[in-house]
């Protein structure tokens, strides 16, 4: 058995605690797994378009020869009235887009809202 003065044992405890606090000071550290903010993903007009012209572009409301503006296809107009759509599509009174009176195949659906909504908000 190897007998250890008191000073070598006083020398080891504090090797131990100095490694161990080291240790556990880099587990504090960043992690990308545990990042709690969520990575927005950059929508182009191509990833709405669709959604646009199913839900939105009849000629009863915003298609060709429709009584409203025209989104289909115009990316600046989608754009520059982001403001206005994005309000009309979160509302919850007559206002909302689509109408409550819009057949079924225009309805939104949660996930085609999203996008359209993650892509209003880049404007």
């Amino acid at each position: 058995m190897i007998s250890l003065s008191k000073n070598s044992k006083a020398s080891i405890f504090l090797i131990f605690l100095i490694s161990s606090s080291l240790g556990f000071l880099a587990s504090c550290g960043s992690d990308d797994d545990d990042d709690d903010t969520a990575t927005a993903t950059v929508l182009a007009f191509s990833d709405v378009s669709s959604i646009i012209e199913t839900s939105c572009g009849t000629s009863s409301c915003h298609g060709s020869g429709a009584p409203y503006t025209n989104y289909v296809g115009s990316e600046s107009l989608v754009n520059s009235n982001a403001a206005t759509i994005k309000t009309r599509i979160e509302a919850t009174d007559s206002t909302v887009m689509p109408p409550t009176t819009a057949s079924a195949d225009q309805a939104l659906s949660a996930a085609d809202k999203t996008t359209l909504l993650n892509y209003l908000n880049q404007q």
